[in-house]
């Protein structure tokens, strides 16, 4: 269920444009992230409503629905005139902090407008709410949009792939090429046969405006990500590759060859293992666009961090560990004193068989009790 949180009383418009390439960057990236990763939007306090910058100083704006729209904008004017508005995804605030005269928004991102006339609905609200005098604020709020507007997850792709053919070529003169649009559908973990998507979630040490993915040592993980272009764009055609990004003293990758991206509409799965290490640790994950004929301008299409938590032995492990060298000690111990006897008061073996005969049964059971408890501690060391 799509579930928009009304704790502002209503929807906070956040705008980013083409006036530089560092914005569009911004817009690439939001449409790339899996939900619930965490971005922010920086504005200086004179583009913000008053009515924002008083929910932002009672920080009554925390958990408010926030809906993120594009704008392309005359940059020859002054003030600047918006020529379009593109509604792009919708989200959650989960901080917002003064830093001199900026203001940085943190939100936590959700479905995409699911179709046409949800964009229509939301361009007109914004065009509303961003009235200011001659000009626009890029922060603004507005009433309450409703869960409808809004894809399901099983929705996102075809509303990820109906908002990127709104784009214009024209729009992206400032980004010097023609950007890769790429969805990162999640990460997942395979147990068995089974897949399941992980969630982003705050982790240990990290402020809460990063949100990263907790993964268990030797889980098998995939990275889903799907790309599509505009047909105005030739990304497809400039040898584009792309890539997994990792540490690889925490993950093994199999066949870690980037993809080569040769159609406007393509799915991608990447796979890769963390190391078995009893030890937590913190590393990061990406993926990564390359070229080999032509300038990448977003070469880092997604990046997240990922936490493998302490392997912390279980009582059981525990109990076993400490019983192998106790037993070990024990039975060789059991098995001298018994030969010892065995030699004193009877002949020796003749053949195998007698030699074999010659220890009592308890020596043998007690020798594969032995190798059992060895071999059980080995697998629990071994994860």
């Amino acid at each position: 269920m799509n579930t928009l949180k009304d704790a502002s009383g209503g929807t906070i418009f956040l705008f980013s444009s083409n006036a530089r390439k560092r914005y569009l960057d911004d817009c690439v990236q939001l449409l790339a992230l899996p939900r619930g990763m965490v971005m922010h939007f920086r504005y200086r306090k004179e583009h913000i409503a008053q009515n924002v910058l008083e929910l932002t100083s009672q920080k009554r704006i925390i958990g408010a629905s926030t809906v993120l729209c594009f704008v392309d904008q005359d940059n020859t004017t002054s003030p600047a005139q918006w020529r379009q508005i593109r509604p792009l995804r919708f989200g959650s605030i989960v901080d917002a902090q003064q830093n001199g005269a900026e203001i940085h928004f943190y939100f936590a991102v959700s479905g995409y407008p699911q179709s046409l006339e949800s964009v229509e609905k939301i361009r007109e609200a914004s065009k509303h709410v961003s009235k200011r005098g001659t000009g626009r604020f890029y922060a603004a709020l507005g009433d309450t949009l409703g869960n409808e507007l809004v894809s399901s997850e099983k929705a996102d792709s075809d509303a990820f792939a109906l908002i990127v053919d709104q784009f214009q070529k024209g729009e992206f003169v400032a980004h010097q090429s023609d950007p890769l649009f790429i969805r990162v559908e999640g990460l997942f973990s395979r147990s068995g046969s089974k897949l399941k998507r992980m969630e982003p979630t705050e982790l240990a040490g990290v402020s809460n405006r990063r949100r990263g993915f907790l993964v268990k040592h030797g889980d098998p993980l995939e990275l889903r990500a799907q790309f599509h272009q505009p047909n105005w764009s030739d990304a497809d055609k400039k040898g584009l590759t792309l890539g997994l990004s990792v540490d690889g003293s925490r993950f093994s990758v199999p066949g870690d060859d980037p993809l080569e991206i040769t159609s406007p509409y393509d799915e991608a799965e990447f796979y890769m293992l963390p190391v078995r290490d009893n030890k937590g640790w913190l590393s990061q994950i990406g993926l990564k666009v390359g070229s080999s004929t032509a300038a990448v301008h977003n070469d880092n299409a997604f990046t997240a961090l990922v936490f493998a938590k302490p392997r912390v032995p279980t009582l059981f492990s525990r109990l076993v560990s400490s019983l192998a060298p106790t037993v070990s000690i024990f039975v060789a111990w059991l098995s001298i004193v018994s030969a010892f006897f065995t030699h004193e008061t009877s002949k020796p073996a003749a053949n195998t068989a007698n030699w074999f005969s010659a220890f009592p049964a308890f020596i043998w059971v007690a020798w594969v009790i032995l190798i059992a408890i060895v071999a059980l501690d080995a697998l629990i060391k071994d994860g």
